[in-house]
């Protein structure tokens, strides 16, 4: 057979990809100027994620180890670094760090994961319209998120990101929404194309390097590949004779795994598994959150029964298994139906050895999420399940091949809606173009302005609900303390200083050891703080306007 081409349907569905994707990120990070001030403007979603990767980048690799920007004096643990490495080897090159977070590296990562996946499909098989069923899910697989809109608020509008990132995944067109997560895709795809090949001499070495790099940007896409490979050469090793060179493969994907874990993520200052065994504590949220499928009675039924039942409990199980369900639902969407075809093939002894640790990878991914948290970002699990749904493409795509080529009468229609149900979430999502920014204001640049211009110094920001890390981000300078849930993330020691920060008023502001407070006049207690500052011979204020104002301890 004619060896599959980039045809036509294949370009289309690329090029609409890219549209969809870059829509999420490209109109952000934008700046418009009045003399010689400009408002900067960031997608409302997006900027606390970028702010922190523009803070490490400017300020965390000043030493070994590095340091921890929102905790100024505190080294950083356990964090991928990579991603904010690239960063900070951009802005040596004079590259700003806004615009590589928000222009560059988007554009790099979209294009580098479509020509991975031209290669991946083209690597598989030399059908076009299996090559374009796989593109299809590879690029626009999504989730039932929408059936959550539609049932609280009988809308489309906000389907893609419904639950996100609580108990709803990232799909394709949004992995913008973690930069990380769009480039280990990538990777992934190359790892199961090289495991695919004939071995040579240099695969080991390249694999090695892959899952090195793989580790340095998700420590979750690492484990799930790491899984992948592990499974197939296993099942392989049970067929055929273990040869040296199949050795040496895993001895160098072991190397690069353990290096990546090491060097970026280092020992974490806490030694405990960082996962934490509660069933069902997300799923429970199925049902308790408004904004998804909220019933009052069954949340007072399940605590009930809880309280009350200690043997078994029909009606409580029924319960957790509607939530359970719902929560497989809003992730894989559509793609949920594969499951019916790996259990057909199953049982019918079709199912190839890849596909078999594939569904085992999609299932536990899945599982994991349902019986665990995590220390820190407790619903960080969900990571995992970020690569299950994507994975669950493929075997989705196979699974609607097989149904093109049988002879049943509905196989178009069944195939057609499949497609419709896909859709809606991609189509949701250019609402981004036209999307209100959230934006910071002249006032906030002019008196980051100055307060980058000052001399060196730890930053106060006033108070500690404050989480948009715009100090260390524009002013290029370190805080005292900010935003809990990224120090927990990043298992930095804060509960010291967040026992401090929870004592101190604003009138015992200059209690906090810091050189320069930033306060946010329309704040609670700003009065009191300023009033506590007013002391020219301690505190100098270089800034001052109708909503912020900077004192500086002499």
């Amino acid at each position: 057979m004619r060896k599959c081409s980039i045809d036509t349907w294949l370009i289309i569905q690329s090029l609409i990809f890219l549209f969809l994707a870059l829509s999420f990120i490209v109109p952000n990070g934008n700046t418009s100027c009045i003399g010689d001030i400009c408002t900067l403007s960031i997608g409302n979603w997006h900027m606390h994620d970028a702010l922190w990767h523009i803070s490490l980048a400017k300020l965390g690799f000043t030493s070994w180890p590095l340091q921890n920007p929102f905790m100024a004096g505190e080294t950083l643990h356990g964090y991928n670094f990579l991603l904010d490495f690239i960063l900070f080897g951009l802005t040596k090159l004079g590259i700003s760090p806004f615009f590589s977070f928000f222009k560059l590296l988007p554009i790099v990562a979209g294009l580098l994961y479509v020509c991975s996946v031209v290669k991946f499909v083209s690597s598989r098989t030399t059908n076009r319209l299996k090559a374009n069923l796989l593109a299809f899910f590879l690029y626009f697989g999504s989730s039932f998120s929408y059936l959550a809109t539609l049932y609280a608020g009988q809308t489309f509008y906000y389907s893609s990101l419904r639950g996100f990132p609580v108990v709803s995944s990232i799909q394709p067109t949004t992995m913008f929404l973690n930069l990380q997560f769009a480039f280990s895709l990538s990777i992934i795809l190359w790892i199961i194309m090289l495991m695919g090949r004939q071995a040579y001499k240099r695969r080991a070495l390249v694999l090695g390097i892959l899952f090195f790099i793989l580790f340095g940007f998700k420590f979750y896409g690492g484990v799930v590949a790491l899984a992948l490979v592990v499974g197939m050469q296993l099942i392989e090793s049970l067929k055929k004779r273990i040869t040296l060179s199949k050795i040496l493969e895993l001895v160098a994907i072991g190397t690069g795994s353990v290096a990546g874990i090491l060097i970026f993520y280092g020992l974490s200052t806490s030694s405990s598994f960082p996962f934490t065994f509660s069933p069902l504590a997300l799923t429970h949220l199925l049902i308790d959150d408004p904004l998804l499928f909220y019933n009052h009675s069954l949340t007072l039924a399940r605590y009930y029964l809880y309280e009350n039942n200690s043997g078994f409990s029909p009606r409580l199980w029924v319960i957790e298994g509607v939530s359970i369900l719902l929560f497989l639902l809003i992730n894989f969407g559509p793609r949920i139906l594969s499951f019916f075809y790996v259990v057909k093939e199953s049982i019918a002894k079709n199912l190839s050895d890849e596909y078999k640790i594939f569904s085992l990878i999609i299932v536990l991914t899945a599982i994991i999420p349902i019986l665990f948290v995590q220390d820190g970002g407790w619903y960080n699990t969900m990571q995992f399940l970020y690569y299950g749904v994507w994975l669950s493409g493929i075997l989705m795509a196979e699974m609607l091949f097989n149904i093109l080529q049988s002879k049943n009468r509905w196989k178009y229609i069944f195939v057609g809606a499949i497609v419709l149900l896909t859709i809606p979430n991609n189509i949701e999502q250019l609402r981004y173009l036209k999307s209100e920014k959230n934006v910071i204001s002249s006032d906030e640049l002019r008196a980051l302005s100055v307060l980058k211009d000052a001399p060196p110094g730890v930053v106060h920001i006033f108070n500690s609900e404050h989480k948009d890390a715009l100090v260390p981000a524009i002013a290029e300078k370190p805080t005292y303390y900010l935003d809990t849930d990224q120090l927990m993330v990043t298992h930095a020691p804060y509960q010291e200083r967040l026992a401090f920060m929870q004592k101190y008023s604003g009138g015992s502001i200059t209690t906090v050891p810091a050189d320069y407070y930033f306060i946010y006049k329309k704040e609670w207690g700003t009065e009191d703080a300023i009033r506590a500052l007013s002391s020219p011979t301690q505190y100098e204020l270089i800034y001052d306007s109708q909503n912020i104002a900077i004192y500086h301890k002499l």
